[in-house]
């Protein structure tokens, strides 16, 4: 993971709650760095309706140790928890992306 990744996940919200997207991630040498998340707000999110979520990597966030980053490690999974126990929401893709040549500045 290097500064410019990011996470964009593909799905379907079938209630309007907020999620958090999570990554678990290694040393690129072998062993285990953390686990990072970010909160998506519920406003992003419409029952019925399909939605697109393109997250920076300095947006995930390691609750124990809120110093680190992810940028250096290498992404060994990945985890969505719905804040809501009755939230319902299908997940199509998730993919690794950078920010294209005209985002940068």
């Amino acid at each position: 993971l290097n500064a410019e990744t990011r996470v964009l996940v593909r799905g379907q919200a079938y209630s309007r709650d907020a999620m958090q997207i999570g990554l678990s991630v290694g040393y690129p040498g072998g062993g285990f760095a953390g686990k990072y998340s970010a909160l998506i707000p519920s406003s992003k999110f419409s029952a019925g309706v399909e939605f697109e979520l393109e997250i920076p990597i300095n947006r995930f966030h390691n609750k124990k140790n809120p110093d680190r980053s992810p940028i250096g490690c290498e992404l060994t999974d990945w985890w969505c928890v719905a804040e809501a126990s009755a939230a319902r929401f299908e997940i199509t893709s998730v993919e690794l992306t950078e920010a294209l040549e005209t985002e940068k500045p």
